[in-house]
């Protein structure tokens, strides 16, 4: 074993003793930093993974919760990145993601971004989000009414080519203040894969007299450029 391997575990180790023992504040920082050492978490602990793991079933099955509580949600965020891509964290966040006192539906939607499984019950149930998921971030509205499930979908890449027509069908903004960026430049991510979408967005462009192909800034043309496979 090299003298890294055994500086790797013997940091997750001293990161899960202060997490396991320490109050609130210390315990979160403790969280973070065994977040960014990812997989090496469950390379060395597998058995701290599988006590986190319990846990967030626990408290799944219990028939009451404290709504002040957020500690399902620091366990999830955290087994989503000791195990990035492992399924069926995905159904326990989507199960959990019913019950918003357990788990709030901005952070589950974050989490199945991070996970980037494309199941079509995952990819279902982020299309329903469109329709269901009401934004309380200001942050994210700015430019579009679905930023953070863009965002999710952007992470999971090609494989959620089937949400093209989704997409398309929410261009435009609720607000009529014109296209949503954000559903551009997923479009834009997906590339060639989304080539349903060229012909909304030709016509789109046929519409505005200064449209500008080349233009960069512009997240109809870059969509249109990707799609067709005219990036430079």
């Amino acid at each position: 074993m090299s003298r890294k391997e055994l500086t790797d575990e013997a940091r997750v180790n001293q990161l899960i003793e202060r997490f396991q023992s320490h109050g609130p504040q210390k315990r979160d920082r403790a969280s973070r930093s065994l977040m960014k050492l990812g997989p090496l978490v469950k390379q060395y602990r597998p058995d701290f993974v599988e006590e986190l793991l319990n846990r967030v079933k626990l408290e799944r099955d219990k028939q009451a919760c404290d709504p002040a509580s957020y500690e399902p949600t620091q366990w999830l965020s955290m087994l989503v990145a000791f195990e990035p891509r492992n399924e069926s964290y995905a159904d326990l966040i989507i199960d959990l993601s019913n019950r918003e006192l357990l788990c709030d539906t901005s952070v589950c939607i974050d989490l199945i971004g991070e996970l980037g499984v494309a199941k079509p019950h995952i990819l279902d149930w982020l299309a329903k989000q469109f329709n269901e998921f009401q934004e309380h971030d200001f942050d994210y509205t700015y430019h579009s009414d679905h930023t953070r499930v863009c965002y999710a979908i952007s992470k999971i890449g090609m494989s959620a080519r089937s949400l093209t027509p989704l997409l398309v069908k929410h261009i435009h903004r609720r607000d009529n203040e014109g296209l949503d960026r954000e559903v551009l430049k997923v479009l834009a991510k997906l590339g060639p894969a989304a080539y349903e979408a060229v012909p909304t967005l030709e016509a789109l462009a046929a519409e505005d007299e200064y449209f500008d192909i080349d233009d960069e800034t512009n997240c109809l043309a870059v969509a249109l450029k990707s799609i067709r496979g005219e990036e430079k």
